[in-house]
Order: structure tokens, then sequence, then C-alpha cells
């Protein structure tokens, strides 16, 4: 089973979500990206320079024909400087005493805390709550919503929920899926001590050509 869509992170994102929900789904093996889509970003990209010169066109060819055609100019209204009053006073004061919309703050995971999301999860691991798609049973990440309860005064933002744990698993296994395959390109190395992927420049510039 695959599926196919489009390129955006929302989409990956739900892949890993399937992955989480269904046992026998691959995850990321089975998500096939749209070509069509790729091909109409590849299509914008290369008409985005010319677009300056369309607009430049468009308006001299506006410019011409309004010079060239003889109409009588309509005659200008007079317009009033004044603000129509609203019909309904009570309704327009509610509104402008109304409480603007805060942003949603979202939970925040530090060092420690990632630390301490892979120190339960091994533990969980070894009491059989990982499940065979490689992903979690729900006591596992309830157990690490648990141990990082009250890490939101350090660490800032909100108290870490369900949801936002499963999301940063997600996220940490996504980038250790880019570690993983750029540590075992031919002649690239892990640095331990200072833990990133170890490249010359010449070798960064070939792989982002």
């Amino acid at each position: 089973m695959s599926v196919t869509c489009d390129n955006v992170t929302a989409n990956t994102s739900m892949i890993d979500e399937l992955e989480f929900l269904l046992p026998n789904f691959p995850g990321q093996k089975a998500h096939v990206r749209c070509f069509a889509h790729t091909v109409n970003l590849t299509a914008k990209g290369v008409l985005r320079p010319f677009e300056p010169v369309k607009a430049l066109f468009c308006k001299n060819s506006t410019a011409s024909k309004e010079n060239t055609d003889p109409k009588t100019p309509a005659p200008k209204s007079r317009v009033s400087s004044e603000k129509p009053q609203s019909k309904n006073p009570s309704k327009s004061a509610n509104n402008s005493s109304a409480p603007e919309k805060l942003p949603r703050r979202r939970a925040i995971f530090s060092e420690d805390d990632d630390r301490v999301m892979i120190t339960v999860l091994l533990e969980q691991k070894l009491e059989g709550m990982a499940s065979d798609n490689g992903g979690w049973k729900k006591p596992a990440i309830n157990a690490v919503v648990v141990a990082l309860e009250g890490s939101e005064l350090t660490s800032g933002g909100s108290p870490k929920t369900f949801r936002s744990v499963q999301d940063h698993y997600s996220k940490l296994k996504n980038d250790y899926r880019v570690f993983k395959e750029l540590a075992s390109i031919s002649g690239w190395g892990w640095d331990p001590e200072n833990h990133r992927v170890q490249a010359s420049e010449e070798q960064w510039n070939t792989y982002l050509a």
C-alpha cells in the first residue's frame, strides 16, 4: 500500500501519523510524492523572473490604448470625506471593545526534554510498548507526558501533551533519518564530540549542488 500526495510538509506529518496508527503501514517508504505538483512548482520557479516584464508590458499596452481612445472623460463625483455612521451603534461599540485573540502557545522541547523523552521511551521499549511499525503505543507516549510534566517552567511554551510529544518524536525521527543518510555517504563521517556530521567544504558543495 502506498499514498500519493503533494509535497507540503503536512503530508509528511500525515504519513508519520499513519505509520504510528497502522501497524502494517511502512511509513515514508510508502510516500509517493506527486510528480505533477513537482513539475508545477518547477514551472512557476522558471516563469517567476519574467513576471515584472509581463506587468510592464500590460501597463504600457493599457496606457497606449487610453491615449488613442478619444473618449470624453466622465465627470468626477464628489466624495464626502466623512465616514458613514454605523446603523447599529451598539454593535460597533461591542466590536471595538472586543479583546484581540492571542496567538496559541505551543510546546517547546529543550535538549534536556529530549534526553528525558529518549530515556523514558527506551524504558518503555523494554516493557514491550514499542509498536511493530517503529512507533509507540499510547502508554509509552503517556509515560513521556508524565515525565515532562512541569518542564515548561524551564523550557517555556505550553505544557507537553500527548499530541505535542507525538509530533516532536516524529520530528526527531525525521532528523535522525537525515543525519543517518548524510553520515552514510562515502567519505563523510560523524563527529562524536560536537555531535554533527563531519565533511569537508568541497563535499558539502558537491552535495548541495
